[in-house]
This record gives C-alpha cells, sequence and structure tokens, in this order.
C-alpha cells in the first residue's frame, strides 16, 4: 500500500490517484503539495536507506544518523530566507508574500516543516521496527533449531544467544546470512563459527555468573559478547591489531561494558589477569599451550580445540590432583597464530 515515503521519492512531486488509499493527514498533505525541492536532501537520504538491505538499516545506527541529519536539513536555520535556492549562482533571498501563497499550505513555516519532519521520522522508524522483527524472528529460529533441538540444555547458554545479535557481528554482505547454519566469514578473512558450536563450546565450560572467562582468538567478538550475558568479566585475546580494534569498538558501542579486548599472543594468555575460572580457545593451537593451563583455577575448565587440519575438541578440568582431559568431538576451526618474527 502506498505511503508518504514512496509518495516523497517519486521524482520530487507527488500525484495521489484515490484519497481512500491513503491516511487522511497523509493525503490533505500530498493533495496540497505542488512540488517538494525543499525536501531534495530527505529524498536522496531516503533513497540511500532504501537501497540498503533492511537488515543493515535497522543494525546500523551510523546509517540512521545520517537519514536523522539530512531531516534535519529541512528545517530552515532563519525563518525568512528561503532555502530552496540553494546553488552557488543563486544566492538565498527573502521570501515574498507571493511565494509563501504558492507554499502548500502544510509546509508553511517552521511549525509545517517540523511536523513533516517527525512524520518522516515515524515512517522511517515503523520500516527499521519491521526490519529488526524479521531478524529476530531469525534470531529465535536459531536458537530452536540450531540450539535447542541439537542438545544445548543450559539456560543461561540459551537466553544469552538469544539476547545478543548476530547479525551485527559479521560484514554487511553476508548480514542475510547471519543466523544460517553455517560459519561466515569475518574481514580478516577468517571466520565465525556456526552458531551451535559457539553455544556447545560455551556450554561446555559450564559457567556461573560470577565468573571470569579468558578468550583466547576474539575475532568478531560475537563469542565474547555471549560470554558476557553469563559470566562475571570477560577477557579476550586477539593477536590481530586491526580485529581487536574493530572487536573493542563493536563490543564498546553494543553495550558490552564487561568484556575486555586484549592485543596480544594467545599462546602467552593474560599472567596479570589470572588466574580464571574459565578458559576457551576459538582458534586451535597444536599442543595445549603449558602458560594456559598455568592461568586456570583449580576446579576451572579450559575448552580447546586441538590439532592441525583437523582437531579434538577437548575440555581441560584442572583438580588438586592434576589435569582431567577428556575428548568432546572432531570438529575444524583456524590455526592459532603466533605472532611474526
Amino acid at each position: 500500500m502506498p505511503n508518504l515515503s514512496s509518495l516523497l521519492l517519486s521524482q520530487g512531486k507527488v500525484r495521489p490517484q484515490r484519497s481512500d488509499r491513503f491516511p487522511a493527514s497523509e493525503f490533505q498533505l500530498v493533495r496540497q503539495s505542488r512540488s517538494f525541492v525543499e525536501l531534495r536532501p530527505l529524498q536522496m537520504a531516503y533513497r540511500t536507506w532504501l537501497s540498503s538491505k533492511p537488515a543493515r538499516a535497522a543494525s546500523d545506527p551510523r546509517l540512521a544518523h545520517r537519514l536523522a541529519f539530512s531531516l534535519r536539513s529541512v528545517l530552515p536555520r532563519e525563518p525568512t530566507m528561503d532555502r530552496r535556492l540553494s546553488s552557488r549562482d543563486n544566492p538565498p533571498r527573502q521570501v515574498t508574500s507571493r511565494d509563501a501563497r504558492h507554499e502548500p499550505k502544510a509546509l508553511r513555516g517552521p511549525s509545517g516543516r517540523l511536523g513533516l519532519l517527525f512524520g518522516i521520522a515515524a515512517v522511517f522508524c515503523l520500516e527499521v521496527v519491521a526490519a529488526q522483527d524479521i531478524l529476530l524472528q531469525r534470531r529465535q529460529m536459531m536458537v530452536e533449531q540450531q540450539v535447542r533441538q541439537r542438545g544445548i540444555v543450559q539456560p543461561e547458554v540459551i537466553d544469552a544467544m538469544s539476547l545478543v545479535p548476530r547479525h551485527l557481528f559479521v560484514p554487511d554482505e553476508v548480514q542475510e546470512q547471519a543466523y544460517a547454519d553455517s560459519p561466515l566469514p569475518t574481514p580478516s578473512g577468517q571466520t565465525l563459527s556456526q552458531p551451535y558450536l559457539s553455544a556447545r563450546m560455551i556450554e561446555l565450560l559450564n559457567l556461573d555468573d560470577d565468573d571470569s572467562v579468558l578468550e583466547i582468538g576474539t575475532g568478531s567478538g560475537y563469542d565474547a559478547a555471549v560470554l558476557s550475558r553469563i559470566a562475571r568479566e570477560v577477557h579476550t585475546v586477539e593477536i590481530d591489531p586491526a580485529l581487536a580494534a574493530q572487536a573493542r569498538q563493536r563490543l564498546a558501542e553494543l553495550g558490552y561494558t564487561n568484556v575486555s579486548v586484549h592485543l596480544g599472543d594467545g599462546h602467552a594468555g593474560l599472567p596479570d589477569r589470572a588466574p580464571f575460572d574459565a578458559i576457551i580457545l576459538t582458534t586451535a593451537p597444536e599442543e595445549i599451550p603449558p602458560a594456559l593451563l598455568g592461568q586456570l583455577k583449580v576446579d576451572g575448565r579450559m575448552v580447546v580445540p586441538v590439532g592441525s587440519f583437523f582437531q579434538d575438541l577437548m575440555v581441560i578440568t584442572k583438580t588438586p590432583e592434576g589435569d582431567e582431559k577428556r575428548s568432546v568431538m572432531p570438529i575444524r576451526l583456524g590455526p592459532m597464530r603466533t605472532p611474526p618474527g
């Protein structure tokens, strides 16, 4: 059904066909309009939003901010100046009574433009909410089909997977596949594990809400975000400077305040923050790093994929008598990197 937003984008002019197809307020505004020259900044901004994917529009606050900034340009900075003439060769001039007569009544004065601003903002918000609802449904389906039905039973893990917006941790071009049952690429060429594997590895840690967790291999920051919804604090180590900076910014913007991103070699862990209640590696070393074992508390657990091309997912429990190891299942993750040189 046509709405005000679609009309505003019809080449700067509005041609309603039937009044019963529009809400009364919209049709009244459209019927009185002759030209929307003043709204070209809005038209361009809205076109930019429409050309992007709904998932991106719902998840990118910077895009929404740019649209709001363009909407603001509809309002005149000085009520007495005509902003319809904005080219370099045509300086602004005073609005005359003749100009005012030809201006649509609904747009006359700052109050009219302000009302239009709020109307278009409302349309935009409705579109964003609809896109967010779709993403929420996909996330709920992911949790039900890929997490619950595959045997994940810990309520804290299920709740965390339901809360964290996975689509915000992947590149824009693959956001449509964010909740699919498959790994996803990251900008650095690495991969984000499929949802079930993330849930399974986190469940094996058997976390409490007072635990301190060390993660090796921050990547996009998704697993750290899920861990933060369960544990008291999460320290995550990333060897790639660009990835570490991106993950730190993303986690901060999304409000994961109990996650600290550290740049460094995962083999060394974080001795100044040790010991930890749990340690998880999202990247595979060929052998278990001894330094990490030394940073694990007694009765603490480590979940680590060990091997070269194919790995065994192992759970190591530290006891007063020594380390207990058990193999869970074969998996395939990227190799653990070492610093150059």
